[in-house]
């Protein structure tokens, strides 16, 4: 009797004990499996799609693992698999159990049509448990996952460890029936507080895992909300180019859908002609930037659905977590700033074109007048006949420099290189301009001619960069000043150098004295005159020849105004 009641009672704990195991593990695939089918059922409903061992595939079992990990920390959870409807395990903690198929278990057909079984796993069965498991009590649980149309869609196996609950059982079974068979109402209770603690505490980690669950979709949801309201369209992507996410101003850019682009390369929205210059821009914010770093700022052509193509800024910056490198690009369409742009181009080179030709014939006509060729004019009217030819003069000017800047942006600027001894073209444009200084009260003077130092360039267009800078200098020299000039080599690159007395350019104006239209104040262009494209012309020649322009203003009092120039 004493051992027929032993076995009943501790076939009712074990009983009660595999509920209460089973009763958790449903909770687990409530909270976990679900949304791990939810986000990766499409991956994981073909075991071809995971047995292609893809950048891809990888990926994802490499995040539904860490998943895994993170919630079910500190339970005891031996091993999980995830089958689809074939009986395939398409996911497993223990890697060597992937793509076995248990199609024929019983367990796992009655899974598929919703119902839930559970049943204690013999150590010496198919599968095959570590030794350190040797002795444990393994439950394992067959359950259902859902789609969102709460259809099953596959099943959720879970193995977990009830060696503690069940010896606490034995323990007591044993002790409560060798004392005092009596005390079965005691042993009623202790099992009873045995498996309140248990759902006490599966009660506990649910809530736990409830909340975390709930705050993660939470942060998603506004992560996502804050993306798609970004007015300029987003795309994340890895190291292999593939396409991680794509909001909603995206889909107005390219008029393509979330289903045409994730999971494929970036290259799909980028022109076949663009291709090249945005894999060399992508190299270099891999090899040079570190996350956190200002975005690297270029221009690409993009591909949109209809095949047409769309002018973008893209704003590129790179993260890692891990070892693992992902890209966020920032694209804009700059469509209409383009066609701005192209307005104003065809306006600025219209309008000086149409003012050219009766400028020089005012002009021609002021200098006749002004020679005398006409006859002598009264001293009065000599002066204003002056100063309006001095005036066309300059418009004059101010036309050629803005067709200059026309040329150089539209790229119709004409260069034709050769070999030149850059000292001796320096030396020409200095006499050719010292009249120039005489007028402003300066002197121009040859410090240091370096001969010898050849260069590849267009000699009228550098003869241009050298005349401006000349020119400058001398506006803005005080009278009876000096302004030095040089010619010297360094590290293959030849430099030419203009140096003046005149007033410090203020700090806060020399990162933009290279830009169209700039002057250090509005009483300078006054007193000096001059367009302010002068130095931005001179910038845009310099670079064509592949070299690079600078200022170096000496506190003290003076100006330096450099180029560089790759030495033939």
């Amino acid at each position: 009797m004493m051992a027929f009641l032993m076995v009943f009672f501790r076939h009712l704990s074990i009983e009660d004990l595999i509920s209460v195991g089973e009763r958790q593990n449903e909770i687990l695939t409530r909270s976990i499996g679900n949304p791990i089918w939810s986000r990766f059922g499409p991956y994981l409903s073909s075991v071809n799609e995971v047995e292609s061992g893809s950048d891809l595939a990888r990926s994802n079992t490499l995040e539904i693992a860490k998943n895994l990990a993170v919630q079910l920390k500190d339970l005891p959870v031996l091993r999980v698999d995830i089958l689809n409807l074939k009986g395939d395990i398409v996911f497993s903690t223990t890697p060597g159990k992937i793509f076995k198929n248990i199609s024929a278990d019983i367990d796992f057909i009655e899974a598929l049509s919703g119902r839930v079984n559970s049943r204690l796993v013999p150590l010496n069965g198919d599968d095959e448990w570590h030794p350190s498991t040797e002795g444990q009590k393994i439950l394992s649980s067959y359950l259902p996952l859902y789609d969102d149309q709460r259809r099953v869609a596959g099943v959720f196996q879970i193995f977990t460890d009830i060696t503690i609950l069940f010896d606490d059982i034995e323990h007591h079974v044993i002790h409560v029936f060798l004392a005092l068979i009596a005390a079965l109402g005691l042993l009623y209770v202790v099992l009873y507080q045995v498996v309140r603690r248990a759902d006490q505490t599966i009660k506990k980690q649910h809530f736990e895992l409830k909340s975390s669950e709930t705050e993660l979709r939470e942060s998603e949801k506004r992560i996502r909300a804050l993306v798609d309201s970004a007015a300029d369209g987003i795309v994340t992507f890895d190291q292999s180019n593939v396409i991680k996410s794509y909001n909603a101003a995206a889909k107005g850019i390219f008029g393509l859908l979330d289903t045409d682009v994730i999971g494929r390369n970036v290259s799909v929205l980028i022109d076949h002609g663009s291709d090249q210059k945005f894999q060399n821009e992508l190299k270099l914010v891999s090899e040079q930037y570190e996350p956190g770093d200002t975005s690297h700022t270029f221009e690409i052509q993009g591909l949109k659905k209809d095949g047409s193509g769309v002018p973008l800024e893209v704003a590129l910056s790179v993260s890692r977590y891990e070892g693992v490198t992902f890209f966020a690009a920032i694209m804009r369409d700059i469509s209409e700033r383009k066609k701005l742009d192209q307005l104003k181009n065809e306006f600025i080179s219209t309008v000086s074109h149409e003012l050219r030709t009766p400028l020089t014939s005012i002009a021609g006509s002021l200098g006749l007048i002004a020679s005398g060729a006409l006859g002598k004019l009264p001293k009065k009217a000599n002066e204003m006949v002056e100063i309006a030819y001095r005036n066309s003069s300059r418009l004059d000017e101010l036309i050629n420099d803005i067709l200059d800047i026309d040329k150089l942006e539209s790229g119709m600027m004409v260069f034709n290189f050769q070999s030149l001894d850059i000292s001796e073209l320096v030396r020409n444009a200095v006499t050719n301009n010292q009249g120039y200084a005489a007028r402003h009260g300066a002197k121009f003077v040859l410090a240091d001619l370096m001969p010898g130092v050849i260069v590849r360039g267009d000699e009228k267009r550098l003869t241009q960069v050298v005349a401006n800078l000349l020119s400058n200098a001398a506006k803005f020299s005080p009278d009876s000043t000096e302004v030095s000039i040089t010619v010297t080599s360094h590290g293959g690159l030849a430099r030419v150098s203009v140096s003046d007395l005149g007033a410090t350019v203020p700090e806060e104006f020399r990162e933009n004295i290279f830009e169209k239209f700039s002057q250090v104040d509005s009483s300078d262009r006054r007193q000096t005159g001059g367009s302010g494209l002068g130095l931005s012309i001179a910038k845009s020649i310099v670079e064509k020849h592949g070299g690079s322009i600078n200022l170096n203003a000496d506190a003290a009092g003076g100006n330096t105004f450099f180029f560089n120039l790759p030495m033939a």
